[in-house]
């Protein structure tokens, strides 16, 4: 069965282009999607000059118009299976190699959302009297490589952080300051849904892996932030519904890192007007959420996790992924391999403290 590995780009020609150091030039389709005309035509340059496939579609400044594009494209073409890659982001070569394997799978899903993603965030940089500015010493503000950045478990919070979320206990509301109330009532119901109906421990599972069935199911382009964690609702629902098969991969050795060294639409939407766009999108999510709740699409059900051998054990039946002998997985040295055993966490009582989860391993590297 074919996958494709479509990566959908809406500025910055640097992080376009890193796409090729990772996957192959004939598993890339290019979707530029972008109301920036210098960019796009720029794009269309390199993608023409470097011999890899790409499409041009119409922009409403939207990351969910952009994505339905994709989902257009992927299925109007001969592949079975698709990996949707923000332009922003990066997959490794170990996450090409994964991807691949589970397109071949007999047990292969029409959807499969990562759990435990890696991310790298634009770092403050060195202290000056001035700002925390990640890009200290760059001489390309736009290049990824010379912004400063920290790696982490990216959409990972404690529990103490959720009990007092759902508890509407995190934000201080002084008396007089009603956006403070109001922030504090957005991110309340915002963090009771996502706390309930996620995994318990993450904010955001990313859908990264569709067949042609799951891409009938489009992002909402009323919700610049959040349109991803909708639709991962949506499919998660079309699963219980039995109409679907999903599974989530628990990305011990990335395969997607989510990279904010390169600024998008989340950092503009929740800065803009001080930070009340932040309470803007946060009700607006929450709404929804409490919709589709209404609804019955809301469900507390723990999907199935893909099933990743990868030391040498028997029942490889059951397995959706096997590694062969001596794979070593190209991890970009993001973390090491092999790292410890078991990654130790456990959702009902708590997230380990720092220096646990996000442990050093013994070659110095993030876990």
């Amino acid at each position: 069965m074919s996958v494709k590995f479509y990566v959908l780009c809406s500025s910055n020609l640097k992080a376009t282009k890193r796409h090729e150091q990772t996957i192959p030039k004939e598993d890339i389709h290019f979707v530029f999607n972008s109301t920036d005309e210098a960019y796009v035509n720029s794009a269309i340059d390199y993608a023409t000059s470097a011999n890899i496939a790409y499409s041009v579609t119409t922009s409403d400044g939207t990351p969910a118009t952009g994505k339905n594009s994709v989902l257009d494209i992927f299925t109007s073409s001969d592949n079975d299976y698709m990996v949707l890659v923000d332009g922003d982001d990066f997959i490794t070569p170990h996450g090409v190699w994964t991807y691949k394997q589970l397109a071949q799978s007999n047990t292969c899903p029409d959807v499969v959302a990562i759990e435990y993603q890696y991310g790298i965030y634009a770092d403050w940089g060195y202290l000056n009297p001035h700002h925390y500015n990640p890009r200290v010493g760059s001489s390309d503000q736009f290049d990824h490589d010379q912004i400063h950045g920290f790696p982490c478990r990216c959409f990972i919070l404690k529990q103490d952080f959720w009990q007092k979320a759902i508890n509407g206990n995190l934000i201080p509301t002084p008396e007089g300051n009603d956006f403070a109330v109001q922030l504090s009532q957005a991110h309340t119901k915002w963090a009771q849904y996502a706390y309930r109906y996620i995994n318990n421990w993450e904010s955001h599972c990313r859908v990264v892996f569709y067949s042609k069935a799951a891409a009938a199911h489009r992002f909402d382009n009323a919700h610049k932030i959040g349109e991803d964690t909708l639709q991962y609702f949506i499919l998660k629902h079309e699963h219980v519904q039995g109409n679907l098969s999903m599974k989530v991969l628990t990305d011990r050795y990335p395969t997607y890192v989510y990279d904010t060294r390169v600024e998008g639409i989340c950092a503009d939407a929740q800065n803009r007007v001080g930070n009340r766009g932040w309470e803007e999108w946060l009700r607006k999510l929450g709404n929804k959420y409490e919709q589709y709740d209404n609804e019955g699409k809301m469900h507390d059900y723990t999907l199935p996790k893909v099933e990743v051998q990868w030391n040498g054990r028997d029942d490889l039946d059951s397995y959706d992924i096997v590694w062969p002998e001596n794979y070593r997985p190209d991890v970009m040295n993001l973390v090491n391999f092999p790292g410890p055993q078991h990654i130790w966490w456990d959702a009902q009582s708590g997230i380990p403290g720092e220096g646990d989860l996000f442990r050093v391993g013994p070659e110095g590297g993030w876990q």
